[in-house]
Parts: structure tokens; C-alpha cells; sequence
């Protein structure tokens, strides 16, 4: 089996680096979008997919629903991708409370 972790928090590192870029001025034409803001969801859920440690799925569920709040934050318009993708998350958690949740 896969290791989940490797792939999203790659993917987490580099949306960072995107991200502190944007925000202190160094390269202001890299502000996240909508786009990568639902790619880096699509990771959390397939990485949540793969795992079978309850911790790992909730901490990776956390982070999803802090980058899609984020989304208001940055003034991102919320696509009907990042919808989906933030339902993904919570479906593939299988969290008691998910169907409340997405």
C-alpha cells in the first residue's frame, strides 16, 4: 500500500511556497486560484482514501476545510470543483458527522 502522507505533503510544501510568494510580494502573479486551491483538495481526499489511521483521515480533513475557508479570505470565488472536492474529502473520511459537515 501506498504511503499517503508522501504525495500531500509534498504537494502542502509547495502550495506554501506558491502562497508566501503571493502574499509577500515576490511574485504577485502566483496568487493560489480556485483551480489549485481544488487539486490540493482532490490530494487530501485521495490521501485520506488511502489511509486507514482515524488521526491521519481527521488532521487531513482539518486542513482541507481550513484551505477551502481560506478561500474567503484570499477573496477566491469557490468553483463547483472546490465543492466537490471538499465533499470528496468528507466522504472519503467516513466521519460519523461527515454528511453535516460537506
Amino acid at each position: 500500500r501506498q504511503d499517503p502522507s508522501r504525495g500531500i505533503e509534498q504537494a502542502e510544501r509547495t502550495f506554501e511556497e506558491m502562497k508566501e510568494a503571493w502574499l509577500n510580494g515576490t511574485y504577485p502573479l502566483v496568487k493560489p486560484d480556485a483551480s489549485t486551491i481544488s487539486q490540493l483538495l482532490n490530494g487530501y481526499g485521495k490521501a485520506i482514501a488511502l489511509s486507514n489511521d482515524l488521526d491521519y483521515c481527521n488532521r487531513q480533513v482539518e486542513r482541507a476545510q481550513k484551505l477551502f475557508d481560506y478561500m474567503t479570505e484570499w477573496n477566491i470565488t469557490k468553483t463547483v470543483f472546490c465543492y466537490g472536492a471538499i465533499q470528496n474529502v468528507y466522504a472519503q473520511s467516513q466521519l460519523i458527522d461527515a454528511p453535516f459537515r460537506a
